[in-house]
């Protein structure tokens, strides 16, 4: 049985049998490896016009014309077939489905799949993940159990495992710019004179590229090596499979289609603490692949006893086990779960560099195992998750923007006050000390206050009063006096709507005693700066969240010098209008916007704090007294776990980069990352009491959830 010969139909009979009502149209097929040459050679009935690559743009092969993509806008063809990996489409489709909508040209895989008006929704309900406990079975039953490695039992921390090939130059500068495109360029030449190329023979053609000497080769190849294993993570939950395995005393074989040599993979292996297998099998040390004769060769090493073969590729592992009488059980690679999620735009967004480290992260976290995923929807199970995955990138590319500005206008100082400075400060300076140690960036510093005690410190005159005034507050007029203007009770006058005209007037009364209050607090706050040793230049910053400029405005008028605001989001108002203030997401009026955090940006207070209480004032000796804690212990911890969780994302990305965060971080990414913190799009196995209850003691008001947050449904 288990020497069964495969039956299965030629690739030129599938394609002939999805396109044979299409020989009177001009056809182009992507792809330039031998199946597309057997396809050509075979179907001469065909009016196939030209080929596609992502790497050669001209030149012959199979007879035809190698075609530039720009030819699809010439409309030189009705349709485009796709014949990869099933695990490629998705990537050759990002680049040509613009194109060809534009140009009214059908794409389609080797089956006659429309890719391009498929029902992406009704694919992904249809989508049965593996069963863990189905799978647990399976292996009880067998007596061999086969792993494919890469992308089953471990995986990268990258969108595509070809962006190790751009990652090298993080790690040596000398790396050159072409390189990414011809190592892929090599590697496929390669191929099609040898179907399992080693890592050598693909940098033996690099060398005649570059003209690199022996040891220069010798080093670029180990470069691609160190820097791939950089990137590699156990799928935890795999590894659990393989560890019943070894516990049940099954025979293991690993079984990879891979370039390194199985020195190098063992070596990896061994980091992961995978150390218990018979043998393991690579196609550039056997000379043949997973869907040619790498499994015969398997089978003659252990030709008895029931085999079980676990692989993410239905080309490579599923069909060719099962063709040779083999039980097989597929799992999915992460990136195919995106594909199928509701998290699939992000693979649309990610284009530079840094974009696809940050979606890499995202999915090694979300997608780690294979097993889970509700519907289209990632599960989170850990509160440090939450924070990993929808803020990390958040906070991120927020720091990397601000130091962009504050180094390039040459800011000295970054204020960053409580409490919604906090973790963007940590952020900063872990950024600021790992990535970009030779930069002069700006030094921080954490500036205790808030806006009650900026707002009572910072009266001059009657107009300040009226801007504190105007400030929204739930509350009468002498609850305002006593708690935002902290006068005593025997300063204030009774309230006697026969005696004032309104609120303002009642309020104005009191304009000198108010402002010998201010000038009271004032002198308290200057003695805490003094006591910090805390000095302001001309060209400070100030960090604010999502804010209108109060607290930049008064702490303003207090030090007697301008200050640059940078915030996540400015409200702009008549008071503020005048501020100098960068955002990185425009929020004009407060309400013409059109990003995701804009509109929710109330969701993430909660989490931009400390786990200090407000600051209330300060006292005659410039100690900080601080307001009563509102919030639970247990809405403390969840506080410190996700904040833990978006640092760790913080620290994945920068390691990976090498700590060189040079390139294109668009702000639509994050935004789009933070979206998915809606529930129709992550399933919680975890409660969040951290966003339960939005207490503002300066306006005197609480939110309860469905306020904060909307539409979000959480």
């Amino acid at each position: 049985m288990d020497g069964k010969k495969r039956n299965s139909m030629e690739i030129w009979e599938i394609f002939d049998k999805a396109f044979s009502g299409c020989m009177d149209q001009k056809i182009i097929i992507y792809g330039i490896g031998e199946q597309t040459g057997h396809i050509i050679e075979r179907l001469r009935q065909y009016h196939i016009v030209g080929v596609l690559d992502g790497i050669k743009k001209d030149g012959t092969i199979y007879g035809v014309p190698i075609l530039d993509e720009t030819s699809l806008s010439k409309k030189q063809a009705d349709l485009v077939v796709i014949v990869a990996r099933s695990s490629n489409i998705g990537i050759i489709l990002k680049r040509i489905a613009r194109i060809c909508r534009n140009s009214g040209i059908r794409v389609f895989d080797i089956q006659g799949n429309d890719l391009l008006n498929r029902n992406i929704q009704k694919e992904q309900q249809l989508v049965l993940l593996p069963d863990r406990e189905a799978l647990l079975q399976k292996i009880r039953e067998a007596d061999v159990v086969s792993f494919d490695i890469f992308d089953t039992l471990i995986m990268r921390k990258t969108l595509f495992s070809t962006d190790t090939h751009e990652l090298m130059k993080n790690y040596d500068e000398r790396v050159p710019e072409d390189f990414p495109e011809n190592r892929i360029r090599c590697e496929r030449e390669l191929m099609r004179e040898e179907s399992s190329p080693s890592i050598r023979m693909i940098y033996d053609e690099l060398k005649k590229v570059y003209g690199w000497t022996d040891l220069q080769t010798e080093y670029y190849c180990n470069l691609e090596y160190d820097t791939d294993c950089r990137c590699m993570v156990l799928r935890d939950d795999i590894y659990v499979i393989y560890q019943e395995c070894c516990k049940r005393k099954k025979k293991i074989y690993l079984i990879t289609d891979m370039y390194y040599t199985k020195r190098q993979i063992c070596k990896l292996l061994q980091r992961f603490h995978i150390r218990q297998y018979e043998d393991v099998l690579v196609s550039c040390e056997e000379k043949t692949s997973k869907s040619e004769r790498l499994f015969d060769l398997y089978l003659e090493r252990e030709p008895k006893g029931r085999k079980l073969h676990i692989g993410d590729e239905t080309e490579a592992d599923i069909l060719p086990a099962r063709a040779r009488g083999m039980e097989a059980y597929p799992v999915l690679s992460a990136r195919r779960m995106l594909e199928l999620s509701c998290y699939h735009e992000l693979e649309t967004l990610a284009e530079s560099l840094p974009e696809k480290i940050v979606v890499g992260c995202f999915l090694a976290k979300i997608f780690n195992s294979p097993f889970e995923m509700s519907g289209q929807r990632g599960i989170i199970k850990e509160k440090r998750d939450y924070g990993y995955l929808f803020l990390g990138a958040l906070v991120l590319k927020f720091c990397l923007w601000m130091m962009e500005r504050a180094g390039g206008e040459q800011i000295h100082t970054i204020l960053f006050s409580s409490r919604d400075g906090y973790l963007v400060k940590i952020a900063y300076e872990y950024l600021k000390n790992h990535c970009f140690q030779k930069e002069k960036l700006p030094e921080s510093v954490y500036l205790y206050a808030s806006r009650a005690a900026y707002v009572s410190m910072s009266l001059y005159c009657e107009m300040d009063i009226k801007f504190a005034y105007e400030l929204a507050y739930d509350g009468t007029p002498r609850e305002m006096l006593r708690e935002r203007f902290k006068l005593s009770e025997d300063e204030i006058e009774e309230y006697d709507p026969e005696k004032y005209q309104d609120g303002w007037d009642y309020i104005r009364k009191h304009s000198d005693r108010i402002l010998a209050k201010s000038a009271f607090y004032r002198a308290h706050f200057l003695k805490y700066i003094s006591a910090n040793h805390i000095t302001f230049e001309e060209n400070d910053a100030y960090f604010d969240f999502v804010s209108s400029g109060t607290c930049q405005r008064c702490l303003q008028k207090v030090i007697g010098k301008p200050l640059k605001g940078y915030y996540f989001s400015y409200i702009e108002n008549k008071y503020t209008c005048d501020l100098d203030v960068d955002e990185l997401f425009h929020n004009q009026f407060g309400c013409v916007n059109d990003s995701f955090l804009c509109n929710h940006y109330l969701f993430l207070e909660n989490i931009f704090t400390s786990c200090e209480p407000t600051v209330k004032e300060f006292d005659d000796k410039g100690n900080i007294v601080f307001m009563r804690e509102n919030r639970t212990e247990k809405q403390l911890e969840e506080l410190v776990k996700i904040q833990e969780g978006i640092m760790e994302f913080i620290r994945d990305a920068a390691e990976i980069l090498n700590n060189r965060m040079e390139g294109i971080l668009k702000a639509e990414l994050p935004d789009k990352m933070f979206e998915y913190v809606l529930e129709k799009n992550t399933k919680y196995l975890v409660g969040m009491e951290v966003n339960g209850v939005l207490t503002d003691e300066f306006c005197r008001r609480t939110l309860e959830a469905d306020a904060i947050l909307g539409n979000i449904n959480f």
